[in-house]
């Protein structure tokens, strides 16, 4: 169980990384915060996704370009 809400935490944490700066949702994920063991939403995605944050460290990601 613990491994799938890791990846559901990465992958969602991807996406909100994604998204453009000036995102709302991507503003709250850069400034959320904990206090003590008190996670908001978004500081335990990122939290969850700490390993895969380390491994994307110093790589360059572009999003996929959709063409219907």
């Amino acid at each position: 169980m613990k491994i799938r809400i890791r990846e559901l935490c990465s992958r969602e944490y991807l996406r909100i990384m994604f998204t453009d700066q000036g995102n709302q949702l991507r503003q709250l994920s850069d400034t959320s915060s904990r206090k003590g063991l008190m996670f908001c939403p978004l500081n335990y995605l990122s939290v969850m996704a700490k390993q895969f944050n380390r491994r994307l460290d110093g790589c360059s990601l572009s999003s996929a370009s959709v063409v219907l």
